[in-house]
């Protein structure tokens, strides 16, 4: 056909830029990582010094479980294995209670009338603008990494 336009891009470092993509899904997943364990340990610390800790027992099994990444997602845990840690965090009130004593074995029923705390929901809460910045510092450190392994790309 007479009238056609042909459109070509040449890339300069195309051989740089293929290996700065190629490299980029294991230094990204790093960066994010390194994101959400900061924000994590961060989350640990502001949860314990609002946890309830008369005998420092929830305050000290409060504890970081690092970034683990899946083939979808990246995340980090938070929390506690303490039974009652639940209970201390939304309250015990008006809640009928089965139990029993551990001396004697007897059961009994009884109304809670422990307050709410939300220790974990306000730490929580506390850390999601510090989530935001740290994902935006990652987010930077990509594109400098891919800009650094790429100076004549484009």
């Amino acid at each position: 056909m007479t009238g056609d336009y042909n459109l070509s891009v040449t890339v300069v470092g195309a051989k740089e830029l293929q290996n700065a993509l190629t490299n980029i899904d294991t230094f990204a997943k790093q960066a994010f990582m390194d994101a959400i364990n900061k924000t994590a340990i961060d989350l640990e610390r502001i949860a314990r010094s609002r946890a309830p800790h008369r005998k420092g027992g929830l305050w000290n099994s409060i504890h970081t479980e690092p970034a683990v990444a899946t083939r979808d997602n990246i995340e980090a845990k938070v929390g506690t294995n303490l039974k009652y840690a639940r209970a201390q965090e939304a309250g015990t009130r008006g809640m009928v209670i089965h139990s029993h004593n551990s001396r004697t074995g007897k059961q009994f029923t009884y109304i809670g009338n422990i307050p709410p705390t939300w220790y974990m929901k306000h730490a929580k809460d506390e850390v999601k603008p510090e989530l935001t910045n740290n994902l935006s510092d990652a987010i930077q450190r990509i594109i400098r990494h891919v800009t650094e392994q790429t100076p004549n790309a484009l």
